[in-house]
């Protein structure tokens, strides 16, 4: 029996890997990595050698992504088969590979591939399996004519593998790597038994982390839906409760369907009520599955090997009522631990988008037969968006019971009924299920069996019109439609917009799109009216709401160059659909300090002088209009500090008895420095006098000590403040 060596790098050296425990991380992901191995080198050296007359390069053929690897003649070196498994686990490696390796001798009538080569193991023994392929057109030596072919056949035995992993991966080394009889049959060139190269592994592995795959993202708004959601890398080990019903255990994760706000994850302190979900399956280990209820409720099996299935039933009014407390909240698939645990890389989010389902209309035509006939009804289903319906209509009666099913053609369809009805009026409904992107609808019709013929006239016909939506500003398309079951529509359809007539269209196959004018914001009456072109119709009208609502505007501000004590003007221009009017404002921080009224859509505000210096956070607000919506940006802007100047009066010569006065003034554009200022006397660069003042009003005077008779240089420093620079005056004093 084989034997195997595995192993991995330790602090201390190479250590024993015992088989996991049931609550060991996951094993790791394989993110590069390679199988290399060279079948037989005396079979690559034959095959390759000058024996075969097959041109270089066409003697051993790689198929991508194999490569060659090592030292010697190209098409005699050994091969690099690129890993493709997932996972790999030291104490029980396994590993899959791409790419192929195919050997062709004409001259000794066959060719072989071997491909898909793996490493892993059977029983006790590691092996190595392989798909192959061998065709000899005549016997040559001990190889028989015949095609020799084999699935993940195991070719060959692995003696002794040897696993080593360290911080940047994982190495196998196998040896006493022996044909295997399965392998003698698919590669007839060696019997059972016969030596074959080493074979090893490299491999590049980082940690499983917890993937969510949704199958599909995107749903209508108003429906109920299925999908399935499948997670892996969810370590059990890595969530253990901290509450009932499995405090202390491996706690699974939630899997919810909600509408949570941007900040909502457990690990960053939020409250579970920052959570609503309308719908959520708890996915646990095998041995908590009746401990939390079971699949009634909502228990999912959480897999050792951190995977999971479960299905979720999106519905997004539910989930808008669940989070009415929320405020700017993301519809989507949220993971999270369960029980109370807080683990972070169990915390998943995938985005759920939702979009409106076209309306349809049904329109279904009175039908009169004899009694004893069945009766045919004829039907038309329309859709808001122009498209056409598919699927199934079904006429019911009553009680709801099918009376019969029929496919819409191009948007029709004619059903026949399973039976003949009564002789008497019938009403029925004609109803259409609607799809993944329309809405169902129904409509009635009366079917009269056994009614008089009545005189021939016009016949029937229906408009059909759909409320419509629109932006302040642009123009408003109205699709339209006329049907009349049987019949050839043509003619003319004109819209009243609020009792004024504004645009009339001429049908091409009973469709038109009238293009109304621009509306002011509010709901519009429509009333479309259908005038026939002959006499085989009769006319008809429908009535539809147009709602416009206001448009988005957009800022453009110009933000300037900003020094306290000076005020500065900013430029705002605002554009929409329309000409914006209203008014804007400016604020520092939450203070309101310039407002202004737009003109042909600009205004100037006012930043005061009185802003202090630094970095401010300035916004300017539009108000909105009724035609437009209100916008707002925001900007970090640095206000500078004024800059000051400073100037020293001091007596031209004082007498060593006399005190000298030194009067200071510190200026600055638009702001009346404050602070203190110092003074410092100094001869022959050593000082003399040091003294400090207060500014009042812009101004110090102070009063220098007695000095000896010389000369002494006089400098005053103003250290500035928080809205005012620094500066400082020289001058010089005699004392004699």
């Amino acid at each position: 029996m084989a034997s195997a060596t595995v192993a991995a790098l330790a602090t201390a050296g190479l250590v024993a890997v015992a088989a996991a425990p049931a609550n060991a991380a996951l094993p790791p992901t394989v993110a590069s990595g390679s199988i290399e191995w060279g079948f037989k080198e005396s079979f690559r050296n034959y095959v390759g050698g000058g024996m075969n007359t097959n041109p270089v390069g066409q003697k051993i053929v790689l198929t991508d992504p194999a490569t060659f690897v090592g030292e010697g003649t190209a098409e005699t070196r050994p091969y690099a088969f690129p890993v493709t498994s997932t996972r790999f686990d030291a104490a029980t490696p396994a590993l899959d590979s791409d790419g192929a390796v195919t050997y062709s001798f004409p001259a000794h009538y066959f060719t072989s591939t071997i491909s898909d080569v793996r490493i892993g193991k059977v029983g006790e023994d590691f092996v190595v399996t392989a798909d192959t392929a061998t065709v000899a057109t005549q016997q040559f030596g001990t190889v028989q004519p015949g095609t020799y072919e084999g699935d993940d056949t195991v070719i060959a035995t692995i003696g002794d593998l040897a696993v080593t992993t360290d911080a940047e991966g994982a190495q196998l080394a196998g040896t006493d790597v022996t044909l295997t009889e399965a392998g003698a049959a698919v590669l007839p060139f060696y019997g059972a038994g016969a030596a074959l190269d080493d074979i090893s592994a490299t491999l590049t592995l980082t940690d499983q982390v917890p993937t969510v795959t949704v199958e599909k993202t995107s749903f209508a708004s108003d429906g109920s839906w299925q999908v399935t959601v499948r997670g892996s890398g969810f370590d059990p080990a890595a969530a253990i409760g901290s509450r009932s019903p499995l405090s202390g255990k491996e706690a699974g994760t939630y899997v919810a369907f909600g509408r949570f706000p941007t900040n909502w994850r457990p690990s960053a302190g939020v409250a579970s009520s920052q959570r609503p979900n309308s719908n959520q399956k708890w996915a646990v280990p095998q041995e908590s599955f009746a401990t939390i209820g079971g699949a009634a409720a909502g228990a999912a099996i959480l897999e050792p090997d951190g995977t999971f299935t479960v299905t979720l039933v999106v519905d997004k009014a539910a989930a808008d009522a669940k989070s009415t407390a929320i405020v700017d909240g993301r519809y989507g698939i949220y993971t999270y631990a369960g029980s109370g645990a807080v683990t972070a890389s169990y915390e998943t989010y995938t985005p759920i988008t939702f979009f409106d389902r076209a309306d349809t209309q049904v329109f279904a035509a009175d039908v009169e037969v004899a009694s004893g006939v069945t009766p045919v009804v004829q039907a038309k289903v329309f859709a808001s968006d122009l498209t056409t319906p598919s699927g199934d209509v079904v006429v019911e009666d009553g009680t709801g019971a099918a009376l019969g099913t029929g496919t819409l053609v191009a948007g029709s369809a004619k059903v026949a009924l399973d039976a003949a009805l009564a002789t008497g009026e019938h009403v029925v409904t004609v109803r259409y299920a609607g799809d993944d992107t329309r809405k169902p609808d129904s409509a009635t019709a009366t079917i009269t069996v056994g009614a008089e013929p009545e005189p021939a006239g016009p016949a029937e016909s229906e408009v059909v019109v759909f409320d419509g939506d629109a932006v302040v500003g642009t123009a408003v398309k109205l699709p339209v439609a006329v049907t009349a079951p049987g019949s050839t529509v043509a003619g003319t359809v004109s819209a009243t917009v609020d009792g004024s007539t504004v645009v009339t269209g001429t049908l091409i196959a009973g469709r038109a799109t009238l293009s109304l004018p621009e509306l002011a914001v509010g709901s519009h009456a429509v009333q479309v009216e259908f005038t026939p072109a002959d006499d085989s119709l009769a006319p008809s009208s429908s009535a539809a709401t147009v709602t416009v609502v206001k448009g988005a505007s957009s800022l453009d501000v110009t933000w300037p160059t900003v020094t306290h004590g000076t005020a500065a003007s900013v430029a705002v221009a605002v554009t929409g659909p329309v000409p914006a009017t209203g008014t804007v404002t400016l604020k520092n921080g939450s203070t309101v300090v310039s407002t202004a009224t737009l003109g042909s859509g600009a205004a100037t505000l006012t930043l005061p002088k009185t802003v202090a210096a630094g970095t401010r956070t300035l916004t300017v607000t539009y108000a909105g209009s009724t035609q437009l919506l209100g916008a707002a940006t925001t900007a970090k802007v640095t206000v500078a500090k004024a800059k000051s100047a400073t100037t020293l009066t001091l007596p031209t010569t004082v007498k060593p008895t006399a005190q000298a006065k030194a009067v200071v003034t510190v200026k600055a554009t638009g702001v009346v420095p404050t602070g203190k200022v110092t003074v410092v006397v100094k001869q022959n660069g050593a000082t003399k006098a040091t003294v400090v003042a207060t500014l009042s009003g812009g101004k110090a005077t102070l009063t220098l000590p007695k000095l000896k008779a010389g000369t002494y240089q006089v400098v005053v420093t103003y250290g500035g403040s928080g809205d005012v620079t620094s500066s400082k005056a020289t001058a010089k004093l005699r004392v004699a």
